[in-house]
Parts: C-alpha cells; sequence; structure tokens
C-alpha cells in the first residue's frame, strides 16, 4: 500500500496537471472567442448593409398609404379606372409606391397630360424638371411625386404615387 505521503505527491502531481490542462483550454478558449469577435462584427455589419437594400415593413406601410391616398382617383372625365389602386415598394431605392391604371376611353395622352397639368398645378404641385409628366409636392414633410405613365397597352395610362420613407419624390425626366 502506497504511504500517504506518496499520494499526496501525487495528487499534488496530478493537481498541477489538472491545472495545466484547465489553463490551457481556457487561453484556447479565449482565442477563440478573440478570433470570433472580427468575424461576428463583420457579419453584423454585412447583414446590416444588406438589409438597408431592401424595403423593410415600414416602407411597405408607407406603400400602403400611398396607394390609399385620393390623388389616385384624380381621372379625367371620360377615362375609367381599370384597376384598384396597388402598393408596391422597389428594393434598390426603398421607393414606395401606389398605383393605378385608367382606360383613356376617347382621350389622346397628350389631353390626359394636359388634364393632370391644370389639375394639379392648381393644388400646389409643380412640373418635375425635365420631365411632362411628373409633379412634385410637399405633403407631411415629405416630398412626393406623382406621374403619369402610358400603360401596357396602348388605350391605357398609369398613375403612379411615389415617395421614400425619408421625403424624396421619383420624378424622372421624360416619362411619355
Amino acid at each position: 500500500m502506497d504511504s500517504p505521503v506518496a499520494l499526496r505527491g501525487a495528487e499534488r502531481v496530478g493537481h498541477r496537471e489538472a491545472m495545466e490542462r484547465r489553463r490551457r483550454r481556457n487561453a484556447w478558449i479565449a482565442a477563440v472567442v478573440a478570433a470570433s469577435l472580427p468575424a461576428g462584427a463583420m457579419l453584423w455589419a454585412t447583414v446590416s448593409v444588406a438589409l438597408s437594400f431592401f424595403c423593410m415593413p415600414a416602407d411597405h406601410a408607407y406603400a400602403d398609404r400611398l396607394s390609399s391616398s385620393e390623388w389616385l382617383s384624380l381621372h379625367p372625365v371620360g377615362a375609367e379606372p381599370t384597376s384598384a389602386p396597388s402598393a408596391d415598394c422597389e428594393d434598390d431605392d426603398k421607393m414606395a409606391m401606389g398605383t393605378r391604371t385608367f382606360r383613356r376611353g376617347g382621350l389622346t395622352m397628350a389631353e390626359v397630360q394636359d388634364f393632370y397639368a391644370q389639375s394639379l398645378t392648381g393644388q400646389g404641385w409643380t412640373l418635375g424638371e425635365g420631365s411632362s409628366s411628373c409633379w412634385n409636392r410637399e405633403q407631411g414633410g415629405k416630398s412626393i411625386s406623382l406621374a403619369v405613365y402610358t400603360g401596357d397597352d396602348p388605350l391605357e395610362y398609369e398613375l403612379q404615387l411615389s415617395s421614400s420613407r425619408d421625403g424624396g419624390g421619383w420624378c424622372q425626366p421624360d416619362t411619355l
């Protein structure tokens, strides 16, 4: 049988070895955590940037508000709505839009455009720079745009109300 003194010495040696293993394990864990922090930060930054390129629920909610605007009901006599107002959001620029399509009836696009020019400028809208069919206006502290586009069907046209959540319409030069 081993003497108690010899066992205590062996226990001390075993304890030192266990402590050394624990120290090495803790150093390894610390190194893994330290190496993971920059990778985690880069992943978070990547996810944040990627999310900034897509419409968020608030952008879609804003598009719903635009699509329910009374401006999308404005149309000349003779033109008739062929669709209910619809809401959409462009992911690349987070532009919220409300859109409605109308049949021109016997009207030409020039007559349709003249109707909107007279109706909108009298209500605080200004023609977009370089455009003959897109108007801008401040509404609720944001710049919104209302544009008239020719439809897919040559007898139709599309009315589009657009803005971003942070304000900024979408008038493009020469939309007709």
